[in-house]
């Protein structure tokens, strides 16, 4: 019982990042800047070097490689640490649990 909540943690971790990454991959593609404006303020990030842009240089949101730099990340920020912790799930189970209990929801993964 252990096991299958710990996969429905990861599971509902996963969905939360790939929505995640959708809002930052649409946020990315509207409201980032054109290639031919200065990148070289500080603190602006330069852009993936292999992302596909549309013909005005903005980032291509229909672009399925876009949005999979964007979800790559975060489904090894969510199965990198599952898979490590795969061995003490029930510790894992149990500190995530808490912490949300914290907040005061109780998903299904937490009963």
């Amino acid at each position: 019982m252990v096991t299958v909540n710990y996969l429905m943690m990861l599971g509902v971790g996963t969905v939360l990042m790939l929505v995640l990454a959708l809002v930052n991959h649409a946020a990315h593609a509207y409201l980032a800047m054109p290639d031919s404006w200065r990148t070289d303020v500080p603190g602006r990030m330069p852009e993936y070097p292999d992302g596909e842009y549309d013909s005005d240089g903005f980032w291509e949101f229909a672009s399925l490689r876009n949005y999979m730099i964007h979800a790559g990340g975060g489904l090894l920020l969510v199965w990198g640490p599952g898979l490590w912790y795969w061995s003490s799930k029930e510790q894992a189970l149990a500190a995530v649990c808490g912490y949300i209990g914290k907040v005061g929801l109780t998903p299904m993964f937490c009963m």
